[in-house]
């Protein structure tokens, strides 16, 4: 009898300890289950903020762009353009917007070039032909007007060099117009700027450059970067 009940006693015992046991493994396997789930949602929650992050970094852009001007930029043109060149005679010139949002405190000078072939190292002087303050171009109206130009070159040639500022920048535009027989010059231009680089320096960026098809010598145009 009394080997019996030890017998009972210890099978208790073992059920007692292997139920404990079961417990604990359902605990254990329960509480690792809330973990999960918990970093779920925490990594759910880290998303959300990255993704917030993101959209008010690029709203914060947008609006800082919508005062500064963006990467709009500009340039100028004549009237007169045609598929034969442009037109040798006195024509009104504009300034024309690329880009969807305002230029800001816009200012123009126009240069005429004159190359000194006297000295050893090859130099130019700016002779300014009209500076202008624009004030706020918008993409609504994408082009303003700048003043009638007449074109007088020495030995059939122009250069033009035109330095446009705005709260985003400076825009360099560089134009070489040559005569063409009859009434008309062919064209080159360039228009770049500057902007900060990796290194800490500056790097160009060539915004536009067109060359007419008739345009001569087009692999060996000396470009003035200023």
């Amino acid at each position: 009898m009394i080997k019996k009940l030890k017998t009972n006693t210890n099978l208790i015992a073992a059920t007692i300890i292997f139920i404990g046991g079961l417990f604990s493994v359902v605990g254990a396997f329960l509480a690792a289950r809330q973990a999960i789930n918990d970093g779920k949602e925490l990594d759910s929650r880290n998303g959300q903020i990255i993704e917030l992050t993101k959209e008010n970094a690029k709203l914060s852009k947008q609006a800082l762009d919508q005062i500064t001007g963006g990467k709009s930029w500009a340039f100028i043109r004549s009237g007169l353009e045609t598929e034969k060149g442009i037109m040798n005679q006195e024509s009104l010139w504009t300034i024309n917007l690329v880009g969807d949002i305002p230029l800001y405190d816009v200012s123009l000078t126009l240069y005429k070039i004159k190359h000194d072939n006297t000295l050893p190292t090859k130099a130019h002087n700016l002779i300014t032909v009209l500076s202008k303050h624009l004030g706020t171009i918008t993409p609504s109206l994408h082009q303003d007007n700048i003043g009638l130009l007449t074109l007088h070159g020495d030995k059939g040639k122009i250069e033009f060099l035109v330095k446009i500022k705005a709260r985003n920048g400076e825009i360099t535009q560089h134009i070489i117009l040559l005569q063409k027989e009859g009434k008309y010059w062919t064209k080159a231009e360039k228009v770049f700027r500057y902007k900060p680089a990796d290194n800490g320096g500056f790097s160009k960026e060539v915004l536009m450059q067109k060359i007419d098809e008739d345009f001569p010598d087009k692999d060996h145009i000396e470009w003035i970067e200023l």
